[in-house]
């Protein structure tokens, strides 16, 4: 089980460094809150990184850190889109503001998925760790799914 997690997880890496190419040329020139957010959403795929890396070597110092970082972001990401802070470019869609309460919803669910991440690695359970980070990791794609912009 663990294998095909470390192989779902190297796909979804290779992924978004490959999207992350693309996007670091197109956020070019940001300013402002859409640049914070976009420079907090690109230090939390390093955390994502890190904690991938980490899981392999059991490194609980790593994961805890990087959990912690996570989990700090989830508490403060809504903060980060003020009403009219979309448009290009940004790549948050519209629908975060026509549907505040969904995407506070989908933060919320962010926000329970590192809360778990972060009580499995204080645990140092690798089964739970290992889960709570798949967990985390679907929340994030759900969300980007339906509020971001490809």
């Amino acid at each position: 089980m663990m294998n095909r997690f470390v192989s779902t997880i190297q796909i979804t890496l290779v992924s978004a460094v490959l999207l992350g190419v693309e996007s670091a040329q197109a956020h070019e020139g940001t300013t402002g809150i859409v640049k914070d957010r976009m420079d907090r959403f690109k230090a939390s795929k390093e955390s994502v990184k890190q904690i991938k890396k980490a899981l392999k070597t059991k490194d609980w110092s790593r994961i805890q850190k990087e959990a912690n970082d996570l989990q700090q972001w989830a508490s403060e990401m809504s903060n980060f889109f003020p009403e009219g802070s979309n448009g290009k470019p940004s790549e948050a869609k519209d629908n975060i503001w026509s549907d505040w309460e969904g995407f506070l919803r989908s933060v919320e669910s962010y926000q329970e998925g590192t809360e778990k991440l972060v009580q499995a690695s204080n645990n140092k359970s690798l089964e739970a760790t290992a889960t709570a980070f798949k967990a985390t990791l679907k929340s994030c794609k759900s969300c980007h799914n339906d509020f971001k912009a490809d």
